[in-house]
């Protein structure tokens, strides 16, 4: 081969004739790829091997003439495969093996395989006029004697073999010209629902079909459909055209006649084998480092789809800005197909919970340097596993010229095909579901029908193409009218909306990329979706906020001898008089200490003084912060540390007990209560700090949630608004002071003149005892995390009794789907509420009723929507929302959201202010629906829940790793135990439970 002679071969491939220079881009002349795979094929049948991918990295002609100097070089002396080793011909009629590719697809007919049991299928349809049957059956059978592979069938061994004969010479037509126009569309379509999804017959040789439907006034409908186990696209377009040359009477194509796929894949195995050899090595060296296909929401999984059937969605991009884009295309020196496919990944990143994902690129691998071979009917099809880096948020010229450099550089290793990437995947995964199963295919370059067609037989109109395990198939055709770019899915798998929403954005992408730069981010996050968010943003301002202890003071002043408390650990009771006497009293002494703004720790036993020593500390104008004293010493320090703990109020049983940090000023409640009550209060503001609930932290060192006033009292007044609580009910505190649920059972209960039923400590986890308490004061309203409601209602079941619950509130973790059930079985009119939220945004933050029969879509209880004055927004790891059913992190807003008491950093990190309101970023993964419902989805860090505890496994790993001797360690989370792994050089570790008993949490210990 010569310089000239390739320079020449190049000219003739541009759209234009004209001279080119040595370093133009050939891109930018119009070189298109399928025109670029063309002369890869030329050349090896001039005995020269130059890679599609070598080609595409400098798409120049001094650039190619220097790699095909080198193909040159490496083939001097020798001589080439085919000529030094002939291959003798197979017989056809003796079964041969499939392609990977057709295995795959062979494979995917299996009932027992995920969104398998169908064919890889295509069904196309056609429009005309005074189709003659006649010649169209004639026609038909001259194609199906002519081409081998429409007389294949596949056996049980998975193999293939050609037939004497056809499956069926005859086609069938159906005459509805004497009904109306109407009714005849009806029967049409009733032709099209039959045969658009149909498994065909292979293993007897039916592999493809075709039947007319006659229409009034002389039209005409031809339907076409194939399994694509004998076709590519080229196959389908030459069986178009033959088929319409063969109506017209005339000759097909010689070089096509009797052609032979089992010699060509016997010649291929053996003429590729050192390529495949070097491919195999390239893939298996990325295997580790790829990803799997984009984390797309799924409605379900595929195992659950029982009946796969895929629907078409089209976008039409007009002749001119079809023309325009491809101009715009050579500006960036890149070809259409490549940003019509970074296009489609711009889309799919915005919906993946994950960006690198792989896309499955089929493309048509016809050596074209054998004779005839542009002729054929066969499936050359191969696959290609190309992997998608959307990471660190590039532009889209900069995502465009990533994943062309990568088609580039994996299109040199195609000899080891994407099936067997995807098998390799799936052993090392254990999952094949998920492997690659979103598909980009290009079919740019060649209308599916030519003028002769649309004169004969009519023009193209419908198509709809399925193939087994594949989420959604993108597939684009060139027509007179511009391009065609068709997404055919599984709607079944997918969320309601989402991949309508998707091709929605895609087309609104391509119709941008004609206008602007491509050195931009281009959002496509749907336009009504926008809206939704911005909604989100316009949070309800509080009218008139109080503090949370005010309603109480109100009722007490009122109703002074109503019942307020009943501690049955100490079988005392108290009413609304006699705690607010004491509450004052407690506010008293700590006035007359000029104490103010101040972090209290209430280090009582558990009952009737922790709400004494609460409502007194706010009304002095101090906040209160639970320090229990089942916690360790070592981290009640911290606690003290860390929110400048100064003051704490604790009983006799525990001051002789326990020891206390430095520097801390510890008073005895029995003392405190002997000072006088004041009526001289100091002025509380809705603005004020309340208290502070600490929280697990990632460094061993727990956060202290500090919250407002006027943030938890819009909680409170809420939900109490929402189930209609009042002064006759009941609620049994089964929480600790500690967990914020126990803010709502003081406050939420005293402040509507109900009555709180406390228990001792040493009861926290006897459900038998919650029962009968529960049956004895009539307790009305619950409020748990739901392992404690499980444990009561067991017991009620058990004993078969009745409960006297309307309202049960549940939260702080998974709430089992079984629950509304079980709970509406033993009680009669309960409503069962769901909630959820964070510590730092005021205990809960979003509130759903819960009624039977469950919804047969929900996986789990949703969190429902935000409480009043509150919202909720899901925002990927680049702080964008995210579209509806796509996962990301909650974050809430409002006036709940507190703030980190003594870690300004964290403070930082957790509080963002967007759109003039600061956010929490709770670190849940949630999910927006298409009805605004929200759904939790569990943590994003290393945090788990532990019957409602959030713990911090890193907190856990920490206090570890502090026992000498130990190097390293990993703390697990699984079915409600926590498992921890460590490191030591040393033979024996002594005593590690005790020490971790006396630097973590008692509930942490209890599951270690």
């Amino acid at each position: 081969m010569e310089y000239i002679e390739i320079k020449e071969q190049i000219k003739q491939k541009l759209p234009v004739a004209r001279d080119l220079g040595d370093s133009e881009n050939l891109l930018e002349l119009g070189l298109s790829s399928l025109t670029i795979m063309r002369l890869v094929n030329q050349w090896r049948k001039q005995g020269v091997k130059v890679s599609f991918g070598s080609l595409m990295e400098n798409p120049t002609l001094e650039g190619w003439w220097a790699l095909i100097q080198r193909s040159i070089k490496k083939k001097a002396g020798k001589k080439r495969a085919q000529e030094s080793k002939i291959t003798p011909e197979k017989d056809m009629k003796q079964p041969f093996p499939l392609t990977d590719v057709q295995y795959a697809y062979w494979v995917g007919r299996d009932e027992e395989q995920a969104l398998g049991g169908i064919d890889c299928h295509a069904y196309l349809e056609f429009d005309g006029e005074n189709i003659d049957p006649e010649r169209l059956e004639k026609a038909w059978n001259v194609l199906q004697y002519h081409h081998p592979m429409l007389r294949a069938c596949f056996l049980e061994d998975g193999t293939q073999k050609i037939l004497d004969k056809p499956y069926c010479e005859k086609i069938k037509v159906h005459d509805f010209s004497r009904m109306s126009s109407e009714e005849a569309e009806a029967m049409a379509v009733s032709v099209r629902e039959r045969l658009s999804h149909r498994k065909l017959k292979i293993e007897e040789g039916e592999v493809a079909g075709i039947e007319l439907t006659l229409f009034p006034e002389n039209k005409a409908r031809l339907h076409v459909d194939m399994a694509l186990l004998v076709a590519d696209v080229q196959s389908l377009q030459i069986l178009l055209r033959d088929l319409a040359a063969a109506y017209r009477g005339e000759s097909l194509p010689a070089e096509s006649k009797g052609w032979n796929f089992a010699s060509y894949l016997e010649r291929q195995k053996e003429e590729d084998k050192e390529e495949k050899n070097n491919a195999e090595g390239y893939w298996k060296k990325r295997l580790e480092h790829l990803p799997k296909g984009p984390g797309l929401p799924l409605a379900k999984r595929p195992q659950e789809v029982t009946k796969t059937v895929f629907n078409r969605r089209i976008v039409r991009i007009g002749k001119e800005e079809w023309a325009h884009l491809q101009v715009r295309a050579k500006e960036y020196q890149t070809t259409p197909a490549m940003v019509l496919l970074t296009a489609y990944a711009t889309v799919l990143e915005r919906w993946s919970r994950n960006h690198r994902f792989l896309i499955n690129i089929p493309f048509f691998n016809r050596k074209t340097e054998q004779q005839g071979l542009e002729e054929v009917i066969a499936d050359f099809t191969t696959l290609l596993l190309l992997e998608i880096n959307c990471e660190e948020n590039p532009t889209f010229a900069e995502l465009l010229d990533r994943i062309q450099r990568q088609l580039h550089e994996d299109m040199k290793y195609t000899a080891y095909s994407g099936v067997q990437v995807q098998r390799d995947l799936a052993q090392m995964y254990g999952d094949a579901s998920a492997v690659a199963p979103v598909v980009f295919a290009c079919n740019l370059g060649t209308p599916l029908v030519n003028d002769t067609f649309r004169k004969e037989l009519g023009q193209f109109s419908y198509m709809i193409s399925q193939t087994p395990q594949v989420w959604n198939d993108f597939q684009s055709y060139e027509d007179e009218n511009g391009v065609q770019l068709t997404w055919d899915s599984v709607d079944e798998l997918f969320p309601e909306n989402m991949i309508p929403d998707m091709l929605e954005s895609f087309e609104i992408l391509l119709h941008e990329l004609g206008k602007k730069d491509w050195n931009q981010r281009f959002d496509v996050f749907p336009e009504r979706q926008k809206q939704f968010v911005e909604e989100q943003k316009k949070i309800r301002r509080l009218y008139k906020p109080d503090c949370i202890h005010s309603d109480f003071f109100n009722i007490a002043n009122t109703v002074s001898a109503k019942v307020a408390i009943i501690d049955t650990g100490e079988d005392i009771t108290l009413s609304y008089g006699e705690l607010s006497e004491k509450a004052l009293s407690v506010a008293a002494f700590l006035i007359d200490k000029n104490i103010k703004d101040q972090p209290i720790a209430i280090s009582t036993g558990r009952g009737w003084r922790q709400a004494v020593a609460a409502l007194g500390i706010l009304t002095s104008c101090n906040l209160y912060v639970p320090v229990t004293t089942s916690q360790p010493e070592e981290r009640r320090k911290l606690i003290h540390e860390k929110t400048g703990i100064q003051y704490v109020i604790t009983d006799k049983r525990h001051y002789a007990t326990l020891t206390w940090p430095k520097n801390t000023i510890v008073w005895l409640i029995e003392d405190i209560l002997l000072k006088e009550k004041t009526e001289d209060l100091p002025k509380v503001t809705p603005e004020d700090a309340a208290y502070i609930i600490m929280t697990s932290g990632t460094t061993g060192i727990p956060k202290g949630a500090e919250i407002r006033h006027k943030g938890a009292w819009n909680t409170i007044k809420d939900v109490n608004r929402r189930i209609k609580i009042t002064g006759n009910d009941v609620l049994l505190g089964v929480s600790a002071l500690d967990f914020d649920l126990s803010v709502y059972d003081l406050f939420g209960i005293l402040g509507t003149g109900g009555t709180l039923v406390m228990i001792p400590e040493e009861k926290s986890r006897d459900a038998e005892y919650w029962l009968q308490l529960v049956i004895r004061y009539q307790v009305t309203i619950w409020n748990s995390v739901p392992i404690l409601l499980d444990m009561l209602l067991i017991c009620a079941e058990e004993k078969k009794v009745k409960l006297p619950l309307k309202t049960v509130l549940l939260s702080g973790d998974w709430i089992g789907m079984d629950l509304p059930q079980r709970l509406a079985g033993s009680t009669s009119d309960c409503k069962f509420i769901a909630m959820g939220g964070a510590t730092e945004a005021s205990i809960w933050s979003n509130y759903i009723e819960v009624k039977l029969p469950l919804p047969s879509n929900w996986q789990s209880i949703p969190y429902g929507r935000p409480l009043s004055g509150q919202s909720y927004r899901v925002m990927d790891f680049r702080r964008r929302d995210v579209p509806f059913w796509v996962e990301g992190e909650l974050w809430i807003g409002g006036d709940g959201v507190g703030t980190y008491r003594g870690d300004e950093e964290l403070v930082r990190q957790k509080f963002v202010e967007d759109s003039g309101t600061v956010w929490y970023r709770t670190g849940d993964k949630g999910r927006f629906w298409e009805d605004g419902t929200i759904e939790f989805l569990g943590r994003e860090d290393f945090q788990v829940k532990i019957r409602g505890h959030r713990i911090e496994l890193g907190e856990i790993e920490t206090s570890i790793k502090s026992i000498d001797g130990i190097d390293e360690s990993i703390v697990i989370s699984n079915k409600g135990k926590l498992i921890a792994f460590f490191y030591s050089k040393e033979s024996e570790i002594n005593d590690q439970k005790r020490f971790l008993g006396q630097n973590l949490e008692k509930y942490i210990c209890k599951y270690y």
